[in-house]
């Protein structure tokens, strides 16, 4: 029996509802700020190296063009 699409969509949507209702109701404290700003800033980290390390690795190394 085939799942419809929009079940699988629910689980996301319920999720950032929740997520939204727990934000405008509780104030972080300075762990969770730190936490969250560490964890964005790996995300940040992991896109970026993403994006460069494959030219890196294709010219073989750094320095050359």
């Amino acid at each position: 029996m085939a799942v419809p699409a929009w079940t699988y969509t629910t689980i996301p949507a319920a999720a950032a509802i929740i997520g939204a209702v727990v934000a405008v109701h509780t104030r972080p404290g300075p762990i969770s700020v730190s936490a969250i700003q560490h964890f964005a800033a790996g995300v940040v980290f992991a896109a970026a190296s993403g994006e460069i390390l494959p030219d890196i690795m294709h010219r073989g190394g750094p320095g050359r063009r």
